[in-house]
């Protein structure tokens, strides 16, 4: 008997189920350290979620997440120095306290990252990741020029981490 007479006509030899015959849903045990980076046949060229992403798209998520944290440094310090914030959601969640501030703006940003991650296979989802990274690398030069505009006598600190620490602390 041939391998031919074994499995005819390319018979399914698998010992359960190809998991390739359904779409990827959104979180699936596979999700992170699985195996599917893409798809397979032509119609799902747009459009369906993936087990795997790739480095840039990973890279361009935790950017956007780094250069948010950087952004809440630099809004601290700015708070600190008399100046106020101008989101009027970020406005009310400071008069909450600086743990909620903190809490809210790092929250937002990476559910919002996590969010256009998971969809990344979506028709214009990987422009837009890159969008909003490039939109917080101006964010960053904004600040950037800020500092440099400041009062000299007034160097800039992360004195507005170590409140948001003593807030931390005081539960």
């Amino acid at each position: 008997m041939t391998p031919a007479d074994e499995n005819p006509a390319g018979a399914e030899r698998r010992e359960r189920p190809d998991r390739r015959r359904r779409p990827t849903p959104m979180f699936s045990r596979y999700w992170l350290r699985g195996r599917r980076r893409g798809h397979r046949r032509g119609d799902e060229r747009v459009g369906g979620y993936v087990d795997r992403y790739r480095g840039l798209e990973w890279g361009l998520a935790v950017g956007i997440f780094l250069l948010s944290l950087l952004d809440l440094i630099f809004t601290l310090n700015y708070l600190e120095r008399g100046g106020e914030e101008w989101n009027p959601l970020m406005a009310m969640a400071l008069d909450v306290s600086t743990r909620a501030f903190v809490v809210i703006k790092m929250g937002i940003t990476f559910l919002g990252a996590l969010f256009l991650l998971v969809h990344i296979r979506f028709k214009r989802v990987r422009g837009l990741l890159a969008m909003v990274f490039g939109l917080y690398c101006l964010l960053t030069v904004y600040h950037l020029i800020i500092i440099a505009w400041a009062d000299p006598a007034a160097p800039p600190s992360v004195a507005g981490v170590a409140q948001v620490s003593g807030a931390a602390a005081d539960g």
